[in-house]
C-alpha cells in the first residue's frame, strides 16, 4: 500500500483506509491461520512471550483544553515493577486516590476540569 499510494504522508490512499485496510488483512490472516488476532500480531514481530501492557493513569491535566493555569498537557504515572496487571491496577488506583486528596480544588469544592475521572467526589 505504501508504493501504491507514493506519498511520505499517504495522502493518496488516505492513513484511515490504509489503517482499515491493514486492519482486515492482519484479521484475515489470524483467522485462516486458526490463530487469535494478538497471538499473530505477536508472531508478525517475533514476540512469543504474551504480557498484558503496563496501565498508565492520568495524574493531572492541563493545556489549553483544562480549566486550570497548568501549562503541560497531562501529568501520567505507570506502576513498575509490579507482578501482574491487577497489581499494576491497584498501585494505580492508590497513586490516583492519593494525587485526588492533593489536587487543587475549585471553591465550589469541584474538582477542575480534566481531574474528574481520577478525583473522587468530595
Amino acid at each position: 500500500m505504501l508504493r501504491l499510494d507514493g506519498t511520505p504522508t499517504k495522502n493518496r490512499l488516505g492513513a484511515n483506509a490504509m489503517l482499515g485496510v491493514s486492519m482486515a488483512a492482519a484479521r484475515a490472516e489470524a483467522v485462516s491461520a486458526r490463530v487469535p488476532l494478538y497471538r499473530h500480531i505477536a508472531t508478525l514481530f517475533g514476540n512469543d512471550a504474551l504480557t498484558l501492557p503496563v496501565p498508565m493513569m492520568n495524574i493531572l491535566n492541563g493545556g489549553a483544553h483544562a480549566d486550570t493555569s497548568v501549562d503541560f498537557q497531562e501529568f501520567m504515572v505507570m506502576p513498575i515493577g509490579v507482578s501482574s496487571f491487577s497489581d499494576a491496577a491497584a498501585s494505580g488506583r492508590r497513586d490516583l486516590s492519593h494525587a485526588a486528596r492533593h489536587s487543587e480544588k475549585r471553591a465550589d469544592n469541584r474538582p477542575a476540569s480534566g481531574m474528574k475521572a481520577g478525583s473522587p467526589r468530595t
